[in-house]
């Protein structure tokens, strides 16, 4: 709505101005999902980046438009998600796979991680090239590199929004990521992720805890993940 009331500023100014005042009013509200510390409820395995691109989108939107994201950047926990994906993935380049991410090995694409356009939005938007180095620079340059034909699957579909990383990109930081090894992220569904380091052979344990009434969270309180020496060796 937001890109379509770009396109037709110019010729209903009216319109665009009823959508753009509606957009600013309603976006908080799903915003709350980050907060208050940069977590996610659905997980990582799909709703994180399918949720923090249209946020991008948004935002960038507005400040091309506007010239303001009205405090959009800084609602509670949005500058803080851009660790997310980083904690959320083990050394194997596997995902936490709590909520929606899946466990059967046919859906190990939900699981591995892939090139995400949010990422390279929020490392431009807050200054952070630390977290494209230790796997997204890597897996762009994969990406860009794959000539097979996209597959008609849903699930893969939003990559459509990757070239929008050629208008996002910047070199990653030569130092690695400057993320805490161990990290608590709370908020209606607290998670815990713990590693001995950021290279390939480290451990890593993620932890899920809370209600098992969360949003797509079948009933998986409790869930663990443990990589080592480059395997995942469990995950329940």
């Amino acid at each position: 709505m937001l890109a379509g009331a770009c396109a037709i500023a110019d010729e209903a100014p009216e319109v665009a101005r009823q959508i753009v005042a509606r957009a600013v009013e309603a976006l908080p509200g799903p915003m709350e999902a980050f907060g208050p510390e940069g977590g996610f409820p659905e997980g990582p395995g799909f709703y994180w980046g399918y949720s923090m691109i249209y946020n991008a989108l948004a935002i960038d939107i507005l400040k091309s438009l506007c010239g303001s994201d009205y405090g959009l950047s800084d609602r509670p926990g949005f500058r803080e998600s851009v660790d997310y994906m980083e904690l959320m993935t083990g050394p194997t380049g596997l995902k936490f796979n709590y909520a929606d991410a899946g466990i059967d090995p046919d859906q190990i694409k939900l699981i591995r991680r892939s090139a995400d356009p949010a990422i390279w939005w929020l490392a431009k938007r807050f200054g952070r090239p630390d977290i494209l180095t230790n796997h997204e620079a890597e897996l762009y340059a994969r990406l860009a590199a794959d000539r097979t034909p996209l597959e008609p699957e849903p699930r893969r579909s939003y990559t459509r929004l990757c070239p929008l990383i050629l208008l996002w990109q910047l070199d990653p930081a030569k130092d690695g990521a400057k993320i805490p090894l161990c990290r608590e992220l709370k908020g209606s569904v607290p998670v815990v992720v713990q590693r001995t380091g950021w290279d390939k052979d480290a451990w890593f344990v993620g932890l899920k805890a809370g209600s098992p009434n969360g949003p797509h969270g079948h009933m998986d309180g409790g869930s663990f993940v443990l990589d080592a020496k480059g395997v995942r060796w469990a995950w329940d």
